[in-house]
């Protein structure tokens, strides 16, 4: 914050050399105010973010630019969930077939004839 202040004061006091109390007004209208802007002014990067994916993949779209503004929570990009969509899709029939299974009774109505022919 220091290094960009200092920027913006030189850049300022180049521009306009004659009034100082007008640059300095200049220079608190740029910074602040929804959209910020800074004539003449060198700017750095001062941090650099990784935003990471919660789950591996290649990325199918990629809605933002770099220098872009986004907001928390926004989705910037999609990756191909094909792959976790069959592996869902799979364990869902799985499940069902699992139910389905579990509400069958044949085994137990076997099972009772078994015993029963083995006891006599």
């Amino acid at each position: 914050m220091l290094v960009t202040l200092f920027v913006l004061t030189t850049a300022l006091a180049v521009s306009v050399p004659a009034d100082q109390a007008a640059a300095q007004d200049l220079a608190e209208r740029a910074i602040t105010g929804p959209n910020p802007t800074l004539p003449h002014c060198l700017v750095t990067l001062k941090e650099e973010v990784a935003v990471p994916a919660q789950e591996p993949g290649v990325l199918v779209t990629l809605d933002v630019e770099e220098g872009s503004r986004v907001a928390p929570d926004q989705e910037i990009g999609r990756i191909d969930d094909s792959q976790p969509q069959i592996q869902r899709t799979l364990a869902e029939i799985k499940q069902s077939s699992a139910e389905e299974a579990h509400k069958n009774d044949v085994n137990i109505r076997y099972s009772k004839a078994a015993y029963l022919v083995a006891e006599q």
